[in-house]
């Protein structure tokens, strides 16, 4: 007999088997994208912080190895959890961080700013030319149907940041 748990809600109470997220959840909780956020939980109301979103990214495509030798954030540190996901994602141009050589880690991150990381890693398909900023990447996920059923206000809550994830990757 397996002890493994058979869904998500056996494994996190605060995830409604029903709800939209439910499979996003159970497959970032499979892929070892996330572990929850202690005591059992998974906090899908919680705000992802830039942080988060970012490893989230990260551990969604597999880990990869950064190609670039400085690090270039004042404000991450080698102890820091997110560590080798910041210094890929600044590597390979996934974020170019919030000004003056900072990343702000703790910042709460938007759906914009999850999805432009998204869209980055993804090597900007569907780019057309004239989008600033965020456009492209919004235009991006909702042709791809990324942000049904999702609360795209800002912030950007847990639930959603792994269902753009599993909708995009899985």
């Amino acid at each position: 007999t397996s002890t493994a748990p058979s869904s998500v809600t056996s494994v996190f109470p605060d995830v409604p088997g029903g709800s939209y997220y439910a499979p996003a959840v159970q497959w970032a909780y499979e892929g070892g994208i996330t572990g929850g956020t202690g005591l059992g939980f998974f906090s899908p109301e919680r705000t992802c912080t830039r942080a988060e979103a970012l490893t989230f990214l990260w551990r969604a495509l597999g880990c990869p190895v950064s190609s670039a030798s400085v690090q270039p954030f004042a404000d991450v540190r080698e102890s820091d959890y997110f560590y080798e996901a910041a210094v890929w994602a600044a590597g390979s141009g996934v974020t170019l961080g919030t000004g003056a050589a900072h990343f702000t880690p703790g910042r709460t991150c938007t759906d914009e700013e999850f999805l432009t990381f998204l869209w980055r890693a993804l090597d900007k398909p569907g780019q057309r030319t004239g989008f600033a900023g965020y456009d492209g990447a919004v235009e991006w996920a909702q042709e791809q149907g990324l942000l049904q059923d999702t609360d795209t206000q800002p912030p950007c809550l847990r639930r959603d940041a792994v269902t753009f994830l599993y909708r995009s990757l899985a």
